[in-house]
């Protein structure tokens, strides 16, 4: 399992893990805030910019399903969407940035 889909798991155990996922996706400086990284994993504006830069050409969708928020990322040019689920829509919505992001390096 990469590192991407392992940080994608824990973040929806709960864990708060904003420097991990700030090295491991390289943000630049521009994303930093309290904390080293920012706000990505309870900011629905942190989280859209970091998901506009890496993924910029990307669809998404958020609902809500059984009590848990549910974000689908498709990155263009594929017909597959990859989901995180969350309490926290940001965290849900990073969960499934970066299990699309994995699934974008494997194709490379």
């Amino acid at each position: 399992m990469s590192d991407l889909l392992k940080l994608a798991d824990r973040i929806e155990a709960g864990e708060h893990l904003i420097a991990e996922i700030g090295n491991v996706l390289k943000l630049p400086k521009t994303h930093n805030t309290i904390s080293g990284y920012g706000p990505f994993l309870t900011s629905l504006d942190a989280t859209k910019a970091v998901f506009d830069e890496l993924l910029p050409d990307a669809d998404y969708e958020i609902s809500a399903v059984k009590g848990k928020i549910v974000v689908s990322v498709r990155p263009s040019g594929t017909v597959e969407y990859w989901q995180g689920q969350a309490e926290k829509p940001a965290t849900a919505w990073m969960a499934a940035m970066l299990r699309a992001l994995d699934a974008k390096e494997e194709e490379v």
